[in-house]
């Protein structure tokens, strides 16, 4: 085995977690399934990992053996080759900068995160390791976490294990998101998901020099439909508590409701959502049927 092989497999166990926080949510929600419990297992060993997702095609990494115009062709360190396509979502990064598509070349080593669109794999993100890139430095400086903050020129970042980090951004930091969700540090919103390549400076400080950002973490709402408009619907849920959900082109049906204006009021229903800045609720999944009568004696 390779020195490059053995930097390529280190860095491949450092950033799974990063790339996993970061695409949970990225695809098409649910895949036309029933959201998660909104209080999932925190312990690590249930919690499900990208290479066991049935949902997900997992990480990989290898070297570039071929380039079409929409994928990647990969060989891993057993040989293995196999196929991804890419798309107008697909995020390509190295620890130092953000890319292109164009930027790769034939022999390349790459770490993929992917998903499944039907049978076919697709890449979420692609991280391109520069040659000789010490995996150490990913080690120190790889940070994920939910934005806690928004500062004058930096976000304070809260890891899952609840530690907070302040990261300094400028005209150097490159934005990427899926879809092009976040572009610059003004798209940023607190509780938005986020995974940052930093680089610390003279005085300590924390550079961020790639920053990927994804949507909020989604939550599940259970309860009766209260009221719809044109645009968003009322819920409210088991506990009494009565929420508003804006509703968008996203935002994915199922049961007996189709669109928005299948919804009734009385109906039950459970609601997909995602908070933003200001504590509005988005909307993206949402499954109802009509309340079953009260059985007769």
């Amino acid at each position: 085995m390779n020195k490059k092989t053995i930097i390529l497999i280190a860095l491949t166990a450092l950033v799974s977690g990063l790339l996993y926080a970061l695409t949970t949510f990225a695809s098409s929600p649910f895949q036309g399934q029933q959201p998660p419990a909104v209080n999932a297992p925190a312990d690590k060993a249930q919690r499900p990992q990208p290479q066991h997702n049935k949902r997900n095609a997992g990480l990989r990494g290898g070297e570039i053996t071929a380039l079409g115009e929409s994928s990647i062709t990969l060989q891993t360190r057993n040989g293995t080759e196999f196929t991804v396509n890419v798309d107008e979502r697909t995020v390509y990064v190295t620890p130092e900068s953000g890319i292109t598509f164009a930027d790769l070349q034939v022999g390349d080593q790459v770490i993929l995160q992917m998903d499944r669109k039907g049978d076919s794999p697709a890449a979420h993100v692609v991280i391109q390791i520069p040659d000789g890139y010490d995996p150490r430095e990913l080690r120190r400086n790889t940070f994920q976490g939910e934005v806690w903050a928004i500062g004058s020129g930096s976000i304070t970042l809260q890891t899952r294990q609840g530690e907070q980090v302040e990261l300094y951004v400028d005209g150097a930091t490159d934005f990427q998101s899926p879809g092009g969700l976040v572009q610059g540090f003004g798209d940023l919103q607190v509780h938005m998901q986020i995974g940052v390549f930093a680089s610390p400076q003279d005085d300590g400080a924390l550079h961020a020099n790639v920053l990927i950002a994804t949507r909020p973490r989604v939550s599940k709402h259970l309860g009766m439909v209260a009221s719809v408009d044109g645009s968003s619907l009322t819920l409210t849920r088991r506990d009494g508590q009565t929420l508003t959900f804006q509703v968008n082109a996203e935002t994915r049906f199922k049961g007996e409701v189709a669109a928005l204006s299948d919804l009734q009021p009385g109906m039950q229903a459970v609601v997909a959502a995602y908070p933003d800045s200001s504590g509005a609720w988005t909307a993206i999944f949402i499954g109802a049927r009509t309340a079953q009568a009260d059985a007769q004696p």
